[in-house]
């Protein structure tokens, strides 16, 4: 990987951190649910992949909005956050020649999976 593309996947993280920081900042306050107060948090895990080829996307950025957490896809196109309260969430999908994505993921009591299909920006 060259400097240019670290220095741009660097600042991209970067970018895609303070808009959730800064979402998270102005989200309306939560609820905590029987099961968040009881600890009862779950995995929300997914993978990505092309829409053409459904092949695997690695070095995608994946954050959920309300959250501070920003994950990258692994070299199989999968990705993985702990420690998720039951409820709906919307995650994002930031990478490089693809469409700004994002969807709403329903966590409703156990570890909850996605599949993501990126289209190719025009």
């Amino acid at each position: 990987m060259t400097f240019s593309k670290i220095i741009k996947s660097t600042v991209t993280l970067l970018s895609i951190a303070m808009i959730f920081a800064g979402l998270s900042a102005f989200a309306a306050p939560q609820v905590l649910s029987d099961a968040t107060a009881d600890g009862d948090d779950y995995t929300l895990s997914g993978i990505v992949v092309d829409a053409e080829s459904n092949e695997p996307i690695s070095g995608v950025l994946v954050g959920m909005i309300g959250n501070q957490d920003v994950v990258e896809t692994t070299s199989d196109g999968t990705f993985v956050f702990e420690s998720v309260s039951e409820g709906e969430h919307t995650l994002i999908f930031q990478a490089d020649g693809y469409e700004y994505t994002e969807i709403e993921v329903e966590v409703a009591g156990e570890d909850t999976q996605v599949e993501v299909a990126l289209k190719k920006a025009e």
